[in-house]
């Protein structure tokens, strides 16, 4: 607006300067004057300021509130409090990963508490998924949600096999039940490798390993098949028994196809002989491998080792049984060695000799 006053004022003054000039009345005289065009000036209107991408998650409030609910075990509301984050920032990476780490956070503890149970399991499936579904494919974050989710899905999938199978495993043919057992017994040797501490997969790997054994012990057309197939169940029995000796399961199948076989390899005669029974010995599994590096533990059950020593095979390395009927032995080479557990004599326990370690495992001895 100033522009076009001064303008004006320019034009009026340049009118009466003629006039004075010429000597003439002003009103008369003056000459006609072409009004200027003015252009008046377009603002561009100014761009508003895009919203920021990332933002610092740690000063947001509701960040702060949803990861003390998480430490609290209060995981839907800190799921909630974080959506309402994700809303406002929707393009930030930062707010994306905090909500799918809580959907992690929420499966695991609800596969932690599950103690096996496959329903509360499956719960937890849906949590990963949830948590899969706020992250872009490259993100590290989803290779390990992806990765408890695989773990979850499979115990599922072989837990829910293995129950369908015990309700049908007495009326399926013997070699569909030894083909069927086999595979069962094969998923769960692989989640157990896996995670042996994974809530019910040792005491679901046992239950695969005596089945297998049964399915075995059935089977067989002549005697030397008979005895065969009973020798693989006692094999897969054992294994079950390495992992918990106190399963009766196991220990029943174990003794059942020993007595098959001796009736079945026994010299005909008119009045049947009882076997012999088997003289008490040591058997010895391992537990696992949360020892400390280079040493290795035990314990004796069912018997008393007070005087019986944990020793090393070709080294001068042992360890005495304190009142526990514990031993721990330390100093073991990187190396696998075999290591022997002797008496108050010397003497190796009847089962207990070559057994091989490697630091770090931890066996169980049972007296049968």
């Amino acid at each position: 607006m100033k522009l076009i006053t001064h303008l004006c004022i320019l034009i009026t003054i340049s009118a009466l300067l003629v006039g004075c000039a010429t000597g003439t009345d002003s009103a008369a005289a003056l000459p006609t004057v072409t009004p200027l065009a003015i252009v008046t000036p377009t603002l561009e209107a100014t761009a508003t300021p895009a919203q920021p991408t990332e933002v610092a998650i740690d000063s947001i409030p509701e960040v702060q509130e949803a990861r003390s609910k998480l430490r609290e075990g209060n995981y839907e509301r800190a799921v909630q409090l974080l959506r309402r984050v994700t809303a406002t920032y929707s393009e930030s990476r930062a707010v994306h990963e905090e909500l799918a780490r809580a959907y992690q956070e929420w499966g695991m503890a609800l596969v932690e508490s599950s103690q096996g149970d496959v329903t509360q399991v499956i719960l937890s499936l849906d949590k990963f998924i949830s948590g899969l579904s706020s992250l872009p494919n490259d993100s590290l974050l989803y290779q390990s949600i992806e990765n408890s989710h695989n773990q979850a899905r499979a115990y599922v999938d072989a837990a829910v096999a293995q129950d369908n199978f015990n309700g049908i495993a007495e009326g399926m043919e013997a070699a569909a039940r030894q083909a069927e057992a086999q595979r069962l017994q094969g998923l769960f040797a692989e989640l157990y490798d896996l995670d042996p501490n994974f809530p019910g997969v040792g005491q679901r790997y046992v239950q695969a390993l005596v089945n297998t054994g049964l399915s075995y012990s059935k089977g067989g057309d002549s005697t030397p098949e008979k005895v065969r197939l009973r020798e693989q169940a006692i094999s897969y029995c054992q294994q079950a028994l390495a992992i918990d000796p106190e399963s009766s399961s196991a220990q029943e199948c174990v003794e059942n196809a020993r007595e098959s076989i001796a009736i079945l390899t026994a010299t005909p005669t008119p009045t049947r002989i009882p076997p012999t029974p088997q003289p008490s010995r040591l058997f010895v599994g391992l537990i696992n491998h949360n020892e400390r590096p280079g040493c290795i533990s035990m314990q004796i059950r069912n018997v008393s080792a007070a005087g019986w020593r944990l020793t090393i095979d070709g080294m001068n390395l042992g360890a005495s049984f304190d009142g526990g009927n514990n031993a721990s032995l330390c100093g073991l080479p990187d190396h696998a060695v075999t290591f022997t557990v002797r008496d108050g004599g010397g003497n190796p326990v009847r089962g207990g000799g070559g057994i091989p370690a490697t630091g770090g495992d931890i066996f169980v001895g049972t007296w049968k």
